[in-house]
């Protein structure tokens, strides 16, 4: 096995066992969250109509709300971030300046958004937890 071929099939390691393992674990937690924030969603507005639970109820769904627009700007930006990666890569490939599948690999820094917005929305998600719970336990 030559030097290129040993680095080919690390790259290849790489890629199916950590990045994947990445990957679905986030969307595995993206899943889970959006669950918990339709049902966090739907309990706080039950108790939305008890006055003295209004104002919790209120934030509890303010935070469902960010919750899922910080989801949603995730998902475009992540989006749009390979969807310039592969025109580039096309490009690339047609002009013949790649010619091997190590060299295309995503770019570092290329999802600071997406990642800022995915902990964006755990953040918001945990603030409607904590809501939800004063709310269940003072009530």
């Amino acid at each position: 096995m030559t030097v290129e071929e040993k680095k080919e099939s690390l790259y290849k390691y790489v890629k199916d066992y950590y990045w994947s393992t990445f990957h679905y674990n986030t969307a595995t937690l993206s899943s889970t969250c959006r669950q918990l924030g339709l049902g966090l969603g739907g309990l706080a507005w039950l108790a939305k109509s008890d006055t003295q639970n209004s104002c919790c109820a209120k934030s509890i769904l303010l935070f469902v709300v960010l919750f899922f627009i910080s989801d949603a700007i995730q998902y475009l930006f992540q989006g749009y971030s390979f969807q310039q990666l592969a025109e580039n890569y096309d490009k690339k490939i047609d002009r013949g300046e790649i010619s091997e599948v190590s060299k295309l690999v995503e770019k570092p820094n290329m999802n600071i958004l997406t990642h800022v917005f995915f902990v964006a929305k755990l953040i918001f998600l945990v603030l409607a937890s904590i809501f939800f719970l004063a709310l269940l336990f003072n009530g």
